[in-house]
């Protein structure tokens, strides 16, 4: 009797992801279906109640993803993970849903030309400017009005097409705060809206990138502080890996630095992400779009790879703190190296063994080049992750000013 219930709750399942599929096809740009507007109401968003988010339990394995390989942009593959994403956090409170078209932000906005926009649950949002613009959303720069505090900053990630999948990373990523080496929570979304032809993350608004701060400090922003920073890419790194999660996307304008204090880099942008409870355990991706330097070697070669995009990226984030420009490398010795060389008064002792272990993982952690299985990587890759995260965190507590004295130019710089 119970695997007689358990089975019609499978199929259940299946008819409602069946459902969604078809939705999808039938309003392209939409990131699914949208709750029915109560009879009267003229509000542009709809609040799914819910007292407490639970991320929902994980379906059965898709018997569509036991290839091997997949490109993780396939827009197939992205079709379906993204309703199999809706379908797990569809009832969290701070995720609202729309029928009508989006905000409509015009494109020329500046604070001269300001726009003012209704949005639940925040009220009436004075929107300023443009922060940034990528290849499928923009970044404005907000504050609620008239809210009785002192009106808090805020970023709206606008997307086109309509799309629940950062969110989805990132609620991920929040509820398993416990598991893993996370001790402060990633990027925070104050909740997400999904209209018929865009998507709006609300999120916290920092006030510039690791790449920001290496420019405007002329690629002079000290030791200390890039052994900081790399300590929390590190700690951020091995939590995701440890919850199955990979970024696919770690570079220098993709690393905020918060508001308070200059003392933590924060990773955004996980649009590219792939959450790996969705495949198999020998899967690996192959990467078809244009790269450039600042992507792992095996996507440059098209190559199979996992964990080698994230851990690179931590690279050419530790290239561009120390060197002041982007990750150049070199093949020598059978290894990966960085191109530039160190200065004797850096803490190579540190640096050296960490670099090697992020450009080469497979020969550190001795995983047959080709050979994927994701637990037994995770687990041979995070006993180095946490060898080096150590290895910092003496250092950093032995020497406490490395960092605080050039914190302040830091702060100054990113005002």
């Amino acid at each position: 009797m119970m695997h007689q219930k358990y089975q019609h709750q499978i199929q259940q399942q299946r008819m409602q992801q069946q459902n969604r599929v078809r939705q999808l096809q039938q309003s392209p740009g939409s990131a699914g279906a949208a709750k029915r507007t109560a009879p009267g109401t003229d509000k542009r968003a709809i609040v799914i109640q819910q007292q407490r988010f639970k991320l929902a339990a994980p379906p059965p394995p898709f018997k569509t993803l036991q290839q091997p390989t997949y490109n993780p942009l396939d827009k197939r593959l992205r079709a379906l993970l993204t309703q199999t994403a809706l379908g797990r956090v569809e009832n969290a409170q701070s995720l609202y849903q729309s029928r009508q078209t989006g905000l409509g932000i015009p494109a020329k906005v500046s604070p001269r030309n300001a726009v003012f926009l209704e949005l639940e649950p925040y009220g009436t949002l004075k929107v300023n400017k443009k922060l940034g613009e990528g290849g499928f959303a923009s970044v404005y720069l907000a504050e609620e009005v008239n809210n009785g505090k002192k009106n808090q900053a805020l970023a709206l990630k606008v997307e086109k097409p309509a799309s629940i999948w950062e969110f989805y990373i990132l609620f991920k990523l929040r509820g398993n705060m416990g598991i893993g080496p996370l001790q402060t929570p990633p990027l925070r979304i104050h909740s997400a809206h999904l209209f018929k032809d865009e998507s709006v993350l609300v999120m916290d608004r920092f006030k510039g990138t690791i790449l920001d701060a290496v420019n405007k400090m002329s690629g002079q922003i000290g030791e200390g502080i890039a052994l900081m920073w790399t300590l929390d890419l590190l700690i951020s790194v091995e939590s995701m890996h440890h919850n199955g999660i990979l970024h696919c996307d770690i570079k220098p304008d993709n690393i905020m630095v918060d508001n308070s204090e200059g003392r933590q880099a924060i990773i955004i942008d996980y649009g590219r992400s792939l959450d790996m409870s969705m495949f198999h355990d020998n899967v690996a991706f192959v990467a078809d779009w244009d790269t450039d330097n600042q992507d792992c070697y095996e996507m440059r070669k098209r190559q199979r790879w996992t964990y080698q995009t994230d851990f690179y990226g931590v690279a050419a984030c530790i290239f561009t703190m120390l060197h002041g420009s982007f990750i150049e490398t070199t093949f020598r010795d059978g290894r990966h190296q960085f191109a530039r060389g160190w200065k004797r008064y850096w803490q190579q002792d540190i640096w050296l063994p960490l670099v090697d272990f992020l450009l080469n993982p497979n020969k550190v952690c001795s995983i047959p080049t080709g050979e994927f299985n994701w637990p037994r990587d995770c687990e041979k890759t995070k006993k180095q992750l946490e060898a080096h995260r150590r290895a910092i965190e003496a250092y950093l507590d032995a020497n406490p000013k490395v960092v605080s004295d050039p914190l302040r130019s830091i702060r100054e710089v990113l005002k």
